[in-house]
């Protein structure tokens, strides 16, 4: 694993563990589909399934989860997103409108950010057992 357990528990402060055993499924799912499946589902959300959505792509974006090389790489992949990842991540933004963000990168760029970020949140989650 890249990182220490405790580094997602701090990373994670904003969503509340029992929160966050509710989402999990919903966001497991999200990263077995196809792009286009992905970016159908995501504007039917609800408020915590966009929230975690939004956690989940923040901290894959802003923390320090993988090697520089790794980072580098994903920053690659996901260069023709940047735009909408950057309005994203601002905090303002209502969550209403965030969601459709979400909606338009809801392909392969956002199911690489799950398959970064769901084995660590898989782990927090064991180990908080």
């Amino acid at each position: 694993m890249y990182m220490n357990v405790t580094v997602i528990i701090e990373s994670l402060n904003k969503m509340r563990k029992d929160k966050m055993n509710r989402i999990f499924p919903m966001l497991k799912v999200l990263a077995e589909l196809g792009p286009k499946e992905r970016k159908t589902l995501i504007p039917f959300l609800n408020e915590d399934g966009c929230e975690g959505l939004h956690e989940c792509v923040y901290n894959a974006l802003t923390r320090k989860y993988l090697p520089i090389a790794k980072r580098r790489e994903l920053r690659n992949k996901l260069k023709k997103d940047e735009d909408i990842y950057r309005c994203i991540l601002k905090q303002e933004l209502c969550s209403r409108k965030r969601q459709q963000k979400l909606a338009l990168v809801g392909g392969e760029s956002l199911g690489l950010i799950l398959e970064i970020v769901l084995p660590l949140i898989s782990e927090y989650l064991d180990s908080t057992k």
